[in-house]
This record gives C-alpha cells, structure tokens and sequence, in this order.
C-alpha cells in the first residue's frame, strides 16, 4: 500500500512536474479548438428532431448564458427571472432562462468582455473572448484533480492518471470551450475536495479551513449544487484524521459560510420565494420533457416505463453524454454523428468505454478493500460520499425532468477521476507509468475521433433561416 506520509513538492520528480505541464497545456488547446469550431449564436437544423429548424446547434444554453452576461453590461444588476414572461412570452423562454442562476461566473464573464472590448454578446467577435475564461478553469479543473489525487495517496502518478481523464475526456474539453458557469463550478468543487482532503491527511489548519470556505462559497455563488460540498465537508469533519478539528473552528467556518452566502439566499427569498429557486425552476420550466412524458412514450413502443426509462434513457443517454455528445445533444461519436445510429453505424466506441470504465470501476472497488489506515479510509469515504451526493441529485432531478446528460455529473469529476486512477493503479501496481500510456492513449484516440467527428457534422446543420424560437424553446436544458 502506499505510504500515508505526504510528499512535498520537491519529491515530486521533473518528469512528473513536465508531463502535468503537457497535459495542462493538451487541455487548454482542445478547450480552444472546440471553442473555435462550435457554431456561436447560430442557427441550423436538429438531426435528433428529424431535421427540425433551431435557434442554435452549438453549445448547450449558451445564448441564455451569453444573454445573462449580456444584462449585466448593459448595466441593469443582478437579474431575476420573470417566472410570468417565461409562461406567456416564448421569446423570452428561449433567450432569458438561465436568470435565476447565481451571478459569480457571469460578473466574470462581464469583466472580460469589458476587458476585450465586447460590448453586444450577439455580435460574433464575442465568440472567443467569452468562451476564454472557461478554457482557463477547465485546465485549473485538471490541476485540482491531480492535487486531489496527490495529495490524498501520496503518488505522483496516480495524479497524473487521473488528470488525463479531465484532460482528454472529449465531452471536458468542449465544455471548457463554451460559455456556461458548469466549469466554474467544476473547478471550485474539485479544488475544494482537494483541500479538504489535504486536511483529511494532514490535519485541519485555520487557514486551511479558510480556503476551504471561500472555495464553497464561490461555488454556491456559481451554482446551486455547490450546496453538496456542505455534508461532504461536514462527514469528513467527523472522520479519523491526523489531527481532528476543533469545535471553534468548525463553528467559525458555519459562521463564515453564512456570512458569505447569505445575501444569495436572502435575494432568492425575496424574488422567488425560497432560498435555493428550486421552487422558481420547477414552476418556470414546467413544459420541458418530463419522466412521466418519456414513460407513456416507453409504453406505447412495447416497453417497461419504469425499467427503460432508467436504463435506456437516464442511464445509456447519460454515460454517452459523460463521454461526448455536443450540440443540442444532436452530434454523437458514430461514423454519422446521428443520434439514431443503424446496425451498420452502432455506438461501439461508446460501448468500448462502458466496458473500460467497468473494469476500472471494479479495480477501484479492489483498491478499495485493501486500503490500509484510517486516514485512507476517511480519504474515500468522503470522496464517495460527494459522488453519491451529486449523483443522487441528478437521479432525483430525472424523476421528475428527464435531462440525461452527463454534464450535471462533473462536479464530481475529481472523485470519478481519482476513481478511474485508482482502478488503473490496481491492474498496473507494479507498472505505473505503462497505465498512465495506455489510459492517455485511449482518451486520444476518443479525443481523435470527436475532434474529427464534431466540426463535419456542425456544418451539415447550419441553415441560413432563422427557425420559430417555440421549437428552440423544446430543446433548452
């Protein structure tokens, strides 16, 4: 078993420290060539709607990101979400509903198009300059998880295995190339995990707890489901540590996070009635797909509700969106790039990486059993418990909505990566570095075949008319 002291930098050898560089810098240019090649503000047609005209094929809700950002350079403040107008105004539907969200990763996004020059978000040159700033938090993602890794099993390879998953990951590096908070709220969940763990192995310091707080704090102020870093934090307070933390300073961590957040959840109160806007996304996004809606058209096919819905729909349409479906969950990695792939063009590379990832999560689960120390145990109790977390939100969210993409899982990319390494480690204990070719080989070749795959098929669906906005309005997520 690896050794539970914890390795300064200066251990970390050269060659570690330029294969890290090399994967950073591999993920910053794939984040920026998706962001170069994916249509922005573009109109064109829909092959998973058999062809239907839509408002935009390229990143998924980026117009409604781009157009939040766009309220706030206009000079109007922090926007609300008009629950009224989403109902009766379909214009309004399709352009304004991400306003309910959190305002950290749009003020960013602001200051950059003030600092680019970019003063109207549907003007084309606002393309790159507001993608930018998630190329930079997708690398800093990559950066998080190898420290995750390091830091919580003391092995500099087993960082770099599970960097290369970020890294490569085809469906990571186009969503580091779009505008959408996803990213930042990624980053800011894996760099909090990551020192949370460092406490775990190295005991709770004040100033340790304070990064801490501000790390979950931004993240709330990103997105809502940074709210799941709270139980995850507060399991692993109570675990077998080094050195336990101290009531003190877990109250004045409470204390500080409330501080911190409360103005979010004292504007949400206001404006929509609870602190979270849960309330405000059911009743503003009631006519999007819906569990029950999937099920009676399960049953008319000959299918069981319950049973395919979970599987076939939630579960198959989910794990290949992890891997990589762009557009409007319209391109898919099959010869076509069709969402409904024949007997002659199936799925097979998604298949490949059902099985891989299988028999890396059962090697984990082998790593797992013969973990030694209580400090390690308490290393991966709490990752899992964040995983389950973030995955147990998701499954609730499609009982009721069915919105099976993989994205929504990515706040739990540092757990599911150090996850993966781990599982590669167990086959490979002896042979490191020949685990870490392998897995960066595979993730290239996926990398090869979508960076090949994804600029074709996006030019097959442009059209130069404009569509109805009610269709785009069925395809917002």
């Amino acid at each position: 078993m690896i050794e539970e002291s914890q390795p300064d930098s200066e251990k970390i050898s050269k060659t570690v420290w330029i294969v890290l560089a090399f994967i950073l810098l591999t993920h910053f240019a794939l984040a920026n060539f998706y962001a170069s090649v994916t249509p922005y503000r573009q109109s064109g047609i829909d092959l998973s709607m058999r062809g239907a005209k839509i408002a935009d094929i390229g990143a998924p809700d980026e117009r409604a990101h781009a157009n939040y950002v766009q309220w706030i350079l206009d000079g109007k403040g922090w926007p609300v979400l008009d629950l009224a107008k989403m109902k009766s105004d379909p214009v309004f539907r399709a352009e304004e509903y991400e306003s309910h969200q959190p305002p950290l990763y749009y003020l960013i996004e602001a200051a950059t198009a003030k600092v680019s020059g970019v003063d109207q978000v549907r003007q084309q040159r606002a393309k790159l300059p507001l993608r930018f700033p998630n190329t930079i938090f997708g690398a800093a993602t990559v950066a998080g998880v190898f420290f995750l890794a390091v830091w919580a099993f003391s092995d500099p390879v087993i960082g770099l295995l599970a960097a290369l998953v970020p890294a490569l990951l085809p469906m990571s590096t186009a969503l580091s190339g779009a505008i959408s908070n996803d990213p930042l709220l990624i980053c800011l969940s894996t760099w909090a995990l990551s020192v949370m763990v460092h406490c775990l192995k190295n005991g709770w310091t004040n100033r340790k707890i304070l990064v801490l707080v501000l790390l979950i704090s931004a993240a709330c102020w990103t997105k809502t489901t940074g709210l799941l870093l709270i139980p995850t934090v507060l399991v692993a307070a109570f675990l077998p540590t080094q050195t336990k933390i101290k009531p003190y300073q877990l109250g004045a961590a409470c204390l500080g996070f409330l501080v911190l957040t409360s103005a979010l959840w004292i504007h949400n109160q206001i404006h929509y009635g609870d602190p979270f806007a849960a309330s405000a996304f059911n009743n503003a996004f009631s006519d999007t797909p819906q569990h029950s809606m999937i099920s009676q058209v399960i049953a008319t096919q000959g299918g069981n509700p319950t049973i395919d819905y979970w599987t076939k729909w939630v579960g198959w349409w989910t794990f290949r969106s992890f891997i990589g479906v762009f557009g409007y969950m319209d391109i898919w990695l099959n010869r076509s790039g069709s969402p409904y792939p024949s007997h002659s063009d199936p799925n097979w590379l998604y298949s490949i990486c059902l099985l891989v990832g299988l028999i890396l999560a059962f090697g984990w689960s082998q790593y797992v059993k013969s973990a030694k120390g209580k400090q390690e145990n308490s290393v991966h109790i709490s990752l899992i418990t964040f995983f389950f977390l973030v995955t147990g939100s998701f499954l609730a969210f499609n009982n009721h909505y069915f919105q099976a993409q993989g994205r929504y899982l990515y706040p739990a990319i540092g757990p599911i990566s150090v996850g993966l390494a781990l599982g590669a480690f167990q086959f490979f204990r002896h042979r490191k570095w020949t685990a870490v070719i392998l897995l960066a080989i595979g993730l290239t070749y996926l990398q090869f075949d979508a960076v090949t795959t994804v600029p074709h098929q996006f030019s097959k669906r442009i059209v130069m008319t404009a569509p109805p906005q009610s269709v785009y309005t069925m395809k917002t997520t």
